[in-house]
């Protein structure tokens, strides 16, 4: 990344910073800014944006910052069925087919969902964690079950509590371990970045390879396992758990590393901000990239809009100061020689305004 006439000095995070620029004479402008990030498979630039002229090159894209979708929180809702022809929940498989019918139906309050199951009770809310009982278990601040009782309250059976929402997390080692009465489905499939397979222990290793399961009724489920991030990702994130009758909780708990132990004391809840805030829950895929420039072509001569732009939106760039194409690991890759004259500009000239099209900050 290079920007020109920059009042402020850029910074970066997600990656290690490396930067190197020179001070114009006079004015204490930052000319030439640049920067390569290591140890990420992607970094977040922030940059001052007080004059007209604003340059990007040697990136692959160039979009908005990651937005924030749901303020820290998953969706929960809770459904307790009676009196349909059907009036028992025994597995995982049929919780998740409960849930469906109940969307199929308008997600009705109470009444019938399809043409087996009655809901005698439901709520919705928002949660910074995944962590309901009847019985508060091993963690303290569990939830209430939505529309279903109160913490405490063990009475109430053949119900399902189902979570929803993205779940971000840093590149890194990590174990989720699930304790839950009864059986339970959690599933991690990637919106953006990396992809889980789980390592799997403990009750059960039933499930897809991004799955927890135990699929029947049990006294505790205890099942975990762990997994790798090589990049920043996000994840769109669904937990279910059924209570077929007596003791009643679910809590799903995570831990940095690659471990093997169902000792909760190891772990926290999963919530957002949790393994110093390496956990966020409500974050979204990017928007899409306002330009992305992969640097194939097979030469450069400063004609206009030379530099294709891919990302479908037509910001073609145009080489400057004799800047040519190279081989590159993949493919071809931009050749921009090492330059620190303030008069001399060796970049590819986006041709947009950045402080329209990201603002303040975006990613590269």
């Amino acid at each position: 990344m290079a920007a020109e006439r920059q009042d402020d000095s850029p910074s970066t995070t997600m990656g290690t910073q490396q930067w190197s620029y020179k001070v114009q004479n006079g004015n204490n402008r930052t000319v030439g800014a640049g920067a390569t990030s290591t140890g990420s498979a992607s970094a977040t630039l922030t940059w001052g944006l007080n004059e007209t002229d604003d340059w990007a090159v040697g990136a692959i894209s160039i979009r908005p910052s990651v937005v924030q979708c749901g303020a820290g929180t998953l969706n929960a809702v809770g459904l307790r069925i009676s009196d349909g022809s059907d009036s028992q929940i025994s597995t995982a498989t049929e919780a998740l087919a409960i849930h469906a019918a109940w969307l199929s139906a308008g997600s009705p309050s109470v009444g019938p969902v399809g043409s087996t199951y009655n809901v005698a009770a439901s709520g919705l809310s928002n949660v910074s964690r995944i962590d309901f009982g009847g019985d508060t278990n091993a963690f303290a601040g569990t939830l209430p079950y939505p529309g279903i009782g109160t913490v405490g309250d063990e009475s109430f059976s053949d119900f399902l509590v189902h979570s929803s929402g993205t779940l971000s997390l840093a590149a890194g080692n990590y174990t989720i371990f699930v304790e839950s009465d009864d059986g339970f489905s959690l599933v991690m499939d990637t919106v953006f970045g990396g992809t889980v397979s789980f390592n799997k222990f403990g009750g059960s290793a039933a499930g897809a390879s991004n799955e927890l399961r135990f699929e029947g009724a049990t006294s505790n489920a205890r099942t975990g396992g762990s997994f790798t991030l090589t990049q920043d990702s996000v994840f769109d994130i669904t937990a279910i758990f059924f209570e077929r009758g007596g003791q009643d909780y679910m809590e799903v708990s995570i831990a940095n590393g690659l471990l093997i132990s169902e000792t909760p004391a190891d772990y926290e809840i999963l919530r957002d901000g949790a393994l110093s805030n390496a956990v966020k829950f409500g974050e979204c895929l990017p928007p899409t990239p306002a330009l992305e420039y992969r640097f194939d072509e097979p030469s450069w001569d400063g004609t206009a809009n030379e530099v294709i732009d891919n990302s479908g939106n037509n910001n073609n760039g145009t080489a400057l100061g004799g800047i040519t194409t190279t081989t590159g690991k993949i493919c071809l890759a931009a050749d921009i020689p090492s330059n620190n004259s303030a008069s001399i500009f060796q970049a590819v000239d986006t041709g947009v305004d950045l402080d329209t099209i990201i603002g303040s900050s975006g990613t590269i």
